[in-house]
C-alpha cells in the first residue's frame, strides 16, 4: 500500500486515544494526548470524524462532549452513542471511572 492525500483539516498529532467507526465509513476520535513540543503535554476535548469513503477529516461539535481526556476507554454502541470512561485529564489526574460521559454521533 502506498501513501495517499486527505481532504480537510489534518489533525494534529496524538497518543493515547481510542477511535471507533460504524457502518457508514466515519471513524470518531475523541480527544487523546499532544505529541509534539508545539503543543506541550496537553490533553484535547475535541472530536475528530474521519470519512473513509471520501478520505476526509472534519470536526464534531463539542456541545456535550466528554472533558478533556487521553487514555480512555470508547465502545460504540447500536443506537450511535459512543459511551466514554476512565482517562486521564490534563493535570495527569486519573478521571474517575464512575464519570460516564455519553456523545451521540448520529
Amino acid at each position: 500500500m502506498g501513501y495517499t492525500s486527505t481532504d480537510g483539516q489534518t489533525p494534529i498529532k496524538r497518543r493515547n486515544i481510542e477511535a471507533v467507526n460504524n457502518d457508514s465509513g466515519k471513524v470518531y476520535i475523541f480527544g487523546g494526548g499532544a505529541i509534539d513540543k508545539i503543543v506541550g503535554n496537553s490533553s484535547f476535548n475535541d472530536m475528530i470524524i474521519f470519512d473513509t469513503k471520501i478520505l476526509t477529516w472534519t470536526y464534531g461539535t463539542t456541545i456535550s462532549a466528554p472533558t478533556t481526556r487521553r487514555a480512555y476507554s470508547a465502545t460504540l454502541l447500536s443506537n450511535g452513542v459512543v459511551v466514554y470512561i476512565g482517562g486521564i485529564d490534563n493535570d495527569d489526574r486519573s478521571i474517575d471511572i464512575n464519570e460516564i460521559n455519553l456523545y451521540d454521533i448520529l
